[in-house]
């Protein structure tokens, strides 16, 4: 029963940190005010979390976790590579639409983590998460079984880049159609990503061609 209590105190505390945090920001953001927030002393926080960057991070996690279980449970029938790549970045803008506060959040906690001395693994953690969650998804397509040394990470980390990219141009300058037509173009990149050495890109043959 105790055990029970605690989790659910901590349930509490990640919830009202993150009602604060997307209604103040991250830097206007204190412990005082998530106890306040939750309707809890300050005492129970610290009791929980060690400071506000192990609060954050638990946000983080039980965000990400939220975005896992949907998208996994999805995921679990077969599919090809290319469906995959489709199917998990529509989601992703699906989510992002659903949901603009959260993953303004997400922003403001890497660049937080960045300018905080001492936090830049939250940072790491953060985009770690994320690599690892479309990594698993497209490692587990149905035409890549046994098939060994292809460039899934390579494949994920330009899309994550790409669609951070026209999330930041999207809240910069909010354009619905255009940034969905960006979407499906990097959709279309991305499926046509070379998974192998075997044809290096035109500009690294002449690169290397003007170095002999």
């Amino acid at each position: 029963m105790h055990r029970s209590n605690s989790a659910g105190k901590r349930e509490q505390i990640i919830a009202a940190a993150k009602t604060v945090v997307i209604r103040e920001g991250i830097w206007n953001t204190t412990t005082r005010k998530i106890a306040e927030e939750a309707s809890i002393t300050l005492a129970s926080i610290h009791y929980h979390f060690e400071n506000k960057e192990a609060l954050l991070l638990a946000v983080f996690e039980e965000m990400l976790d939220s975005i896992m279980g949907a998208a996994f449970e999805y995921f679990a029938r077969a599919s090809s590579l290319a469906q995959r790549i489709e199917h998990a970045l529509l989601l992703t803008w699906e989510y992002s639409e659903e949901h603009g506060s959260e993953q303004f959040l997400l922003f403001e906690l890497t660049v937080y983590a960045l300018r905080t001395e001492g936090s830049a693994w939250l940072a790491r953690r953060q985009i770690d998460g994320f690599l690892a969650f479309y990594m698993e998804i497209f490692r587990n397509a149905s035409d890549l079984t046994g098939l060994q040394d292809i460039d899934i990470e390579g494949l994920t980390r330009m899309i994550v880049a790409g669609v951070d990219g026209i999330l930041l141009q999207h809240y910069a300058d909010p354009d619905l159609a255009r940034s969905r037509e960006a979407i499906r173009k990097l959709v279309f990149l991305a499926q046509r990503y070379p998974l192998t050495d075997a044809e290096p890109p035109l500009t690294a043959r002449s690169l290397s061609r003007e170095k002999r």
